[in-house]
Formats: C-alpha cells, sequence, structure tokens
C-alpha cells in the first residue's frame, strides 16, 4: 500500500482540483453574469433614452428649422394690417361691434399688437374675428412666421393649429403632436402661444355632451367640445390662446374671450400697396388697382382680382359685385373649352357636384377630379398656396350644382332658409340638405352669394352657352321668399343678409317687388363695411324710405357718398355716433341744396363735423324748403361754427327745431345763437337739455335703460357721452324748460354721476 506521505499528497491535489475547478466555475459564473448584467444594463439605458424627454428648448428649435424647411409664402412681404381692439363683454351683446367710432376708436397695427409695450392688451383668451376673405388665416401665419423670424419675442414658441384638418375625437396631446413629434411638451411652458384657426370650413361632429370624466390635454374630444373646454379654461388654464373666427360662427356665441381683435379690410391705399406687389413682375402699366378699390377692399377677391390677365375682366359697370366678376371670368372659360370640347361638360358637371361635396362633408377630391380642377384654377391664374382662394372659387362651383339641382328638383326656398339663416326645418327628401350637418356655420357665406349669381342658369347648357333664364315662376318664388324672410327675421344682422341677397340676385323685378313692403331700414348698432354700403344702396336706391336709421355703424365719409342718392330720398335720416367729418357736412350740404331732396329731419350727432362741416349745412339751408329738424350735437362746431349762421337761416322758413348741445361754445358762439334766437323764434334752438322738455325726456329714457343697454355700447364712447351729457345738465343759468322740474335735473345729473362711478370699478 501507499505510504500516508502518498495519501496525503493525493488528498492534497484532489482538493486542489476540487478548488480551482470552483474557482474556475466561480469565474466563469461571474463573468457570465457579468456579461448579462451589462447587456441588460446596456438594453434599459437605451430604454431610458427614447423615454427621456428631448430638451424644450432644443425641440423648439426643431419645430422652427421643420416651419423653416416645410413651402410657405413669403409672410415678409404682408401688408401692415391694422385691428380694433375691443374690449371685454363688449362683443356677445351686439354680435360684431367695431369701435371705430368717433374719437373712440381703439386701432392698432398688427406689428405693434405683440409687443411688450402692448402685451397688457393680451390675454389667456383672445379672439380674432373677420370677415369672410379677410385673410385670418394668412395673418396667423404671419404670427407664427414673425416669431419665427425673432420678431415676436414675447413668446417661447407659437403652435399654429388648423381646425378643420382635426375630423375625429383627438385629444389636445395628440392634435399638436400631428403637427410636430412631442410637440405637446411645450404646453407645460411658459410663454405659449396656441392659435386655432380655420373654423370657417370646420365640419363639426357631434358633442361630447356628457363628460363626466376628468379631462386633460390626453382626453380625445370632438373639435367643438375641445374649443369650448379650452375657452372656459378647463384646458390649458396657463396658455395663452388665440382663436381666428368670422362673427357668425357658432365660436362667437360663447363669450368667455378676454381680449377681442377685428381685422379690418384693406383700405385703398392698402389695396394698391397689393396690386403693384402681385403685378410688380409684369409691370402692368394700366389703371386696375383703382377699379379693384371700386369693387372690393376685401383681401382674399384683391388677391385673386390682381391675378386676372386682363383689365377686361374689371370693365367698369353699375353692377361691382366681386362675385359678377369671378362668375363672369367662368363664363369666359365655359363658352370656350366646354363648347370646343363636349367631352368636357360631364367632367365640369362632375366637378361642381364634387365641389359641394367638398364643401359640406370635407370629402377630398379624386384624382380625376383634382386634374380638372387644377385646369380650372390655371383660368385665375390661383397657386395652390392661395389656399382660401382656392376655398372660394371651391364654392362658386358648389353653388353651381346647387342651382341646377334646385330647378330640378325643386326645395330653392328651404334651401335658401337654410344656407341664410341656418333653419333646418326641412324635408327629408331634399337631396341637397340630407348630408348637412344640423349646425349652421360661417362655410355658406360665399356659397350662398354665387347661388343667388348663378341663379338665371339653370342648368349646364345654359352655362356654357351663355345664355341665362329669367324664370317668371322663379321670380315670384324669390319675391315671397324675401318678403317672408324680411318681416319673420327682425334682427339686424338678418336684415342685412337679406339685403346682400337681394344684391347678389341683381333681379330688378325681384328688387322692386321687395321696394314695397319696405318703409324703414333700421341698422342701429350694426357696423357697416364697404360691401354692406354696396348692397344697401343697390336696395335702396329707387325707394321713398321714411326713416333711415345708421346709427353707431362706425360709418365713414366714403359711406355716407356711397349711399347718397338713399339719403336724398329718404324723410328721417339718423346718422350720429359714427366717424364723419367735414367731409361729410359739405356733401349733405350738397343734398340738402337739390330741389328734389326729401330729408325732413337730419340727425348728426356725436360726430366730427367741425366748424367747417357746420358752416356747409348753415349755407344749404338758405335754399332749402322741407328740413325741419337739424340735430347736430357735439361735433366740436365751436364759435367758428356760428358766424354767418343768422345770415344763412334767415330766409328759411321751413326749419323749426335746432339742436347744438354739446359744441363748446364761448362768448362769441353764445351770441351768435341768442341773436339767431331772437331773430327767428319759429326755430326752437337748443344749446342745453334743460331747454327742450321732449330731448329731456328723451335723455332721461336711456340712462334709466343703462343698467340692460350698457354692454351694447362701447365703454369709451359711452363714457365720453355721458360725460358732455352732465357737464350740459350742469349748466344751470339756461332757459329751463317749465315742464321740467330742477328736482329732475338734478335727479338725472346723481344717476350719471353714479353710473360713471360704477364703471370706474375694476
Amino acid at each position: 500500500g501507499r505510504s500516508e506521505d502518498q495519501i496525503e499528497q493525493h488528498n492534497y491535489h484532489i482538493l486542489a482540483w476540487i478548488c480551482l475547478t470552483s474557482l474556475a466555475f466561480i469565474l466563469v459564473f461571474f463573468f457570465l453574469y457579468y456579461k448579462w448584467k451589462v447587456k441588460r444594463n446596456k438594453k434599459h439605458d437605451e430604454e431610458n433614452e427614447v423615454l427621456l424627454p428631448i430638451s424644450q428648448e432644443s425641440l423648439i428649435q426643431d419645430y422652427k428649422k421643420h416651419l423653416t424647411s416645410s413651402s410657405r409664402p413669403q409672410y415678409d412681404s404682408v401688408l401692415q394690417r391694422q385691428l380694433l381692439v375691443i374690449e371685454p363683454g363688449f362683443l356677445g351683446s351686439c354680435k360684431i361691434m367695431k369701435t371705430s367710432i368717433g374719437n373712440n376708436s381703439e386701432e392698432i397695427n398688427a406689428e405693434e399688437l405683440f409687443t411688450l409695450e402692448n402685451q397688457h392688451l393680451l390675454s389667456r383668451r383672445m379672439l380674432l374675428v373677420g370677415d369672410a376673405g379677410s385673410g385670418k388665416s394668412y395673418f396667423c401665419k404671419w404670427l407664427q412666421h414673425k416669431w419665427i423670424q425673432k420678431d415676436i419675442n414675447i413668446y417661447n414658441c407659437i403652435l399654429y393649429l388648423s381646425c378643420k384638418n382635426i375630423k375625429n375625437e383627438m385629444s389636445l396631446k395628440k392634435i399638436c403632436d400631428t403637427i410636430f413629434e412631442q410637440i405637446s411638451t411645450v404646453l407645460s411652458m411658459d410663454k405659449i402661444l396656441l392659435i386655432f384657426d380655420e373654423l370657417d370650413d370646420l365640419l363639426c361632429q357631434k358633442e361630447n355632451v356628457n363628460l363626466t370624466e376628468k379631462i386633460d390635454t390626453d382626453t380625445p374630444l370632438d373639435i367643438k367640445t375641445l374649443l369650448k373646454l379650452i375657452m372656459g379654461k378647463q384646458l390649458v388654464p396657463d396658455t395663452d390662446v388665440l382663436i381666428a373666427s368670422r362673427s357668425d360662427s357658432w365660436i362667437f356665441s360663447n363669450n368667455k374671450f378676454d381680449s377681442t381683435f377685428y381685422l379690418l379690410d384693406f383700405t385703398e391705399e392698402e389695396t394698391k400697396n397689393l396690386y403693384n406687389t402681385i403685378t410688380a413682375k409684369d409691370k402692368k402699366a394700366d389703371n386696375r388697382s383703382k377699379r379693384i378699390s371700386d369693387i372690393t377692399y376685401t383681401p382674399a377677391f384683391v388677391v385673386l382680382m390682381s391675378y386676372l390677365q386682363t383689365a377686361k375682366e374689371l370693365e367698369n359697370n353699375r353692377d361691382c359685385s366681386p362675385y359678377k366678376i369671378l362668375i363672369d371670368v367662368l363664363l369666359m372659360w365655359t363658352t370656350d373649352v366646354t363648347g370646343k370640347r363636349r367631352d368636357l361638360k360631364n367632367n365640369f358637371t362632375n366637378m361642381a357636384k364634387k365641389a359641394y361635396e367638398n364643401l359640406t362633408k370635407g370629402e377630398p377630391y379624386s384624382s380625376e377630379s383634382m386634374e380638372y380642377w387644377e385646369e380650372f384654377l390655371k383660368l385665375y391664374n390661383c397657386e395652390h398656396k392661395y389656399i382660401y382662394q382656392c376655398n372660394m372659387l371651391r364654392d362658386m362651383l358648389a353653388a353651381m350644382h346647387c342651382v341646377w339641382e334646385t330647378h330640378r328638383i325643386g326645395g330653392l326656398t328651404e334651401c335658401l332658409d337654410f344656407w341664410v339663416f341656418g333653419n333646418i326645418i326641412y324635408s327629408n327628401n331634399n337631396e341637397l340638405l340630407k348630408s348637412i350637418a344640423d349646425e349652421h356655420n360661417a362655410k355658406y357665406y360665399h356659397f350662398i352669394r354665387f347661388f343667388l349669381r348663378l341663379l338665371t342658369y339653370p342648368d349646364c347648357d345654359s352655362l356654357c352657352n351663355n345664355k341665362p333664364v329669367k324664370n317668371r315662376d322663379t321670380q315670384e318664388l324669390l319675391s315671397g321668399w324675401f318678403k317672408k324672410s324680411f318681416n319673420i327675421h327682425s334682427k339686424h344682422s338678418e336684415r342685412l343678409k337679406i339685403i346682400h341677397c337681394i344684391f347678389e340676385l341683381n333681379n330688378e323685378k325681384v328688387t322692386r317687388e321687395f321696394w314695397s313692403i319696405i318703409k324703414k331700414i333700421e341698422l342701429f348698432n350694426t357696423p357697416l363695411n364697404f360691401k354692406d354700403i354696396q348692397a344697401i344702396e343697390y336696395c335702396l336706391r329707387g325707394i321713398v324710405l321714411e326713416e333711415l336709421d345708421l346709427r353707431i355703424c362706425a360709418l365713414e365719409d366714403k359711406s355716407v357718398s356711397l349711399l347718397r342718392s338713399v339719403i336724398k330720398n329718404t324723410k328721417y335720416v339718423l346718422l350720429s355716433s359714427n366717424n364723419l367729418t367735414a367731409e361729410t357736412g359739405k356733401l349733405l350740404g350738397e343734398i340738402l341744396r337739390d330741389p328734389d331732396c326729401m330729408i325732413e329731419k337730419l340727425s348728426l350727432g356725436t360726430n366730427k363735423l367741425g366748424a367747417c362741416g357746420a358752416q356747409d349745412l348753415w349755407r344749404a339751408l338758405e335754399h332749402n324748403k322741407n328740413l325741419i329738424g337739424l340735430y347736430v350735437y357735439d361735433n366740436n362746431i365751436q364759435d367758428e361754427g356760428t358766424r354767418g349762421i343768422v345770415e344763412y337761416l334767415r330766409n328759411n322758413n321751413s326749419l323749426k327745431e335746432l339742436h347744438l348741445c354739446g359744441n363748446n361754445f364761448a362768448d362769441e358762439g353764445l351770441t351768435n345763437l341768442q341773436k339767431l334766437k331772437d331773430t327767428k323764434e319759429e326755430i326752437d334752438v337748443v344749446l342745453w337739455i334743460a331747454e327742450n322738455s321732449e330731448l329731456f325726456q328723451y335723455v332721461e329714457d336711456l340712462i334709466n335703460e343703462l343698467d340692460q343697454t350698457m354692454k351694447r355700447y362701447c365703454s369709451k364712447y359711452l363714457n365720453n357721452l355721458l360725460d358732455i351729457v352732465l357737464k350740459n345738465l350742469k349748466h344751470k343759468d339756461c332757459n329751463k324748460d317749465p315742464d321740467i322740474t330742477w328736482d329732475r335735473v338734478d335727479n338725472l345729473i346723481q344717476n350719471i354721476e353714479k353710473i360713471l362711478q360704477q364703471k370706474k370699478k375694476p
């Protein structure tokens, strides 16, 4: 056997082998474990790297690069657009109320609005209001462009969101991330502006009326509910939001905006500048910009008409509707192209049908339709980047389809009820109305005007051959509808729509039938723009009116000039509280000298006629034989305006009332007017409210009603007027009417002071 030393040595070897094997196993185990852990950590790090939020500053810079690289119009050349600042709470009670009244307008250049100096005009919830085609979308994109160019520094990021692209229920986060990945993370930052645009063409889905769950930026919502929650600050309460809308859009009824800005139409100078910019390459030496100004100041139309190839389309005629001019271009094309290629007629008819489906349901054009659509756009030299102008042309084709369908299947008046007023009481068998949402919105603004212009083309053949048909039955149907609608719809905004419809229909017989029911036109507190004045002038130019009430209508001198014939043929003309200057005084003086002038009462209070404008009126009264009452209170006439008044009125035998309160007369003026009183005792010359019981009662009633009516008026305008009345009432050295007690005067003074004090409270 082996010795003990050998056995011990053998055991030692076995033990050493076991130890080495165990050590090797342990080393391998730890090595494999180490590799596994490294791999696991690496994977975990990779996952964490994906989940880690991108730096918000870096994300915003990437977003800017994305916007810069995408195909976008050159917003640097945008004109200096003007905005009217409308005070909170003022808009909802009177729909769209421009504050361009007298010296109280709060007009600001767009470049100046979004600056540190004017940041007090901005707020968490802002509304940008503009008529159809006023350039709201262009303005919103210009605003974002200015931020990209670092010309606007008050915001860290401006997100532009198109509402018409939101077709299904989506969360605010998803809507934002759709335009740029992860951009929704910036909503948690300070100084962010969200812009919601393109509501005019919005197709609203059914609202989420029963919202019981907690709502946040991850909650899928229909666009209407989403915007209502945002306006109510239930979503992103600490983010600035700007919503662009027409005044007759559904969003306008939600008076939850802290700031409202009204986008004005172009001026004549701006129209000329834009025309020159567009036609600079062509070097066209013609006077078309002046002709365009005679037709429209609406930016979208100015752009389209500037691109028309020849001046022939803008030939001067009495009917100066931009819709007619665009249709005339269409007629030139249809008579030429479809006459030579009969196969195009079917395609043209189909394109019109598709246009209506696109308008009402948002249906995209098929590839075949797009081919003809692009050919159609070339007719107007209208590039695809001018999306709004393309939409107007789409509305024209959609209207054409509906004209043919109403002639074919009937239902004209129920269609008009819906398209004009939003009435949804119609029969289920009307194919044109079946697919339309139950909610009327601003999308039919251009459509209905094109529809009425095209109504004399009952089918495709009549259009392609340019042979309009005046159908007696259709005329009688329309006459009845206009009369009925005017009697049913008493709101000023609705009656203005009817006037526009008559203007676009441009049918002499129907217009004359309409005259038979019109005795007075009252548009008090309804701001009127250039196209409104055009329509009113057409509808009323051949009628004798009992009353024309255009008080607080944002009228300017040019408006009065356009309405010259209407004013001349009206017995009681009310033009108070507008923006009329000495130029209007001169014009009205010319009207009053006309032997055929029918004006018996003329109210011009709270304007800016001044001394020159007033003296033009006095001179006219030397010859006028019809005017009974002239009311020119608060016109800053001063002493100079009273010079010669006694001589001018010496031989006037018709004037019975002359109201001159609030015109800042000093000794000379008061002396001249006292001489007038002594010389012409038959004229009731009123310098102080307390001198005339009828005037005092009128003022007293207005003050008593102010609790209910105050929101109808611009605060600055109202404060200014109350100050003038208060100052006038406090003048006790006057020939007070015996029917008025001093107690009544003092009570009225106290009531006015109380109102002014309350208005000063925050």
